[in-house]
């Protein structure tokens, strides 16, 4: 346990028995113990939600995520980002059930920068999410040139930030540079936490990358 955390268990835990005393309430040690656990539970959750899908600090998110390195979910996310695919479908294999779901994303995604089609379409379609589903089917029928259909799942992505990224790679495509540029900014600042750090990212990387073939 880091410092940081042991002085804010003490403080919850002065905080919790001076109001005891105050009110003149007798408690067990034992359920002020879980008292203290569940409010400091409360605490680390509520600043793990934040940094993950409110905060607009994309250094905030790459300073969690770097801390939480030796982690599989936290070094897929890295891999992701740096297009080390290899890596990325290695520590797929490394994480539980819980993350079904996040397999089936990423390995999408992958499937898709690595243009093969009919297997990405396969496993798009094991996708709950509404709008990683319709994001994923959009960037399908943008690599297969099929328009009409990239504009109509386009259209059913609700998230904003998903759509700008969506609209930047099919200007990115088309070698409308500047569009495409408009288009990832605008990504970027209408997303958030983890979604906002993953745009960054894979723009950073792109931008080194001698055989671009994405905008993000």
């Amino acid at each position: 346990m880091s410092a940081l955390k042991i002085v804010i268990l003490f403080v919850l835990g002065l905080i919790i028995g001076t109001s005891l005393v105050y009110l003149d309430i007798e408690l067990s040690l034992f359920t002020v113990f879980i008292i203290i656990f569940v409010i400091s539970m409360i605490f680390y959750y509520s600043y793990y939600f934040y940094i993950m899908f409110f905060t607009k600090n994309v250094n905030v998110v790459d300073k969690f995520i770097n801390k939480k390195n030796k982690h599989s979910y936290y070094l897929l996310l890295i891999a992701i980002v740096e297009k080390k695919y290899d890596d990325a479908e290695r520590y797929m294999k490394k994480l539980g059930s819980v993350y079904n779901q996040t397999k089936i994303a990423i390995h999408a995604s992958i499937q898709l920068e690595k243009k093969n089609l009919e297997e990405a379409e396969e496993t798009i379609l094991k996708i709950k999410n509404h709008n990683i589903r319709n994001h994923n089917l959009a960037l399908l029928a943008l690599l297969q040139g099929r328009w009409e259909l990239f504009k109509k799942n386009k259209n059913q992505v609700k998230h904003a930030g998903m759509k700008y990224a969506l609209m930047a790679e099919a200007a990115f495509i088309r070698k409308e540079s500047v569009e495409a540029e408009k288009f990832g900014e605008l990504a970027i600042s209408s997303s958030a936490g983890l979604q906002k750090w993953l745009l960054v990212k894979s723009l950073e990387h792109q931008r080194n990358t001698k055989d671009r073939q994405f905008f993000f």
